[in-house]
């Protein structure tokens, strides 16, 4: 939501409209329309299973697991175990809402950046720190895969990959 601001002092006595604020109400959706074989299948990060479902072709597109969480610390490198059963190398990354602001689009976000094998199944083994001045809480991790989708950001961390993508062959 974007909104303006001005006074209104009396009939015909109104300041100029000034700026805007931008106000967030959610976290994004992503919005893949179709996914190889059965997508991620299992994540799984420190001794926590995340995510562990026997998904068929084409389920697997974006499923919100929010209620979902693992215990981390500060300071600390984790590592996620990231499953996909489609048969083809998908680029991956990972973002972190350190800040808890609803975006993933703030400095030091993307936490990981790779690529899994094409093996059916493979397991994507990616790790992260935990940055020693990051807030106690819960904090929001976004797991995304893509056939070709996340090719260029893979390779480049100058460019920011776009957490709410809308692509084919894509979780």
């Amino acid at each position: 939501w974007r909104f303006y601001v001005r006074s209104i002092c009396s009939a015909g006595d109104t300041s100029d409209w000034y700026g805007y604020a931008e106000q967030n109400f959610g976290y994004c959706t992503p919005a893949p329309t179709s996914v190889d074989e059965g997508g991620i299948t299992n994540v799984t990060f420190g001794n926590d299973i995340v995510v562990n479902d026997n998904v068929t072709k084409n389920n697997g597109l974006y499923q919100n697991r929010s209620a979902m969480i693992g215990d981390m610390f500060a300071g600390t490198n984790v590592e996620v175990n990231i499953t996909y059963a489609t048969g083809y190398t998908y680029g991956t990354i990972i973002w972190v809402d350190w800040n808890n602001d609803m975006d993933f689009e703030d400095e030091g976000e993307v936490v990981y950046r790779g690529e899994c094998a094409n093996n059916n199944p493979t397991t994507l083994v990616a790790s992260f720190n935990i940055p020693v001045s990051a807030p106690l809480g819960d904090h929001r991790m976004r797991i995304a895969g893509a056939d070709s989708y996340f090719d260029s950001y893979v390779s480049s961390t100058s460019s920011y990959p776009d957490p709410c993508f809308s692509a084919s062959y894509s979780m």
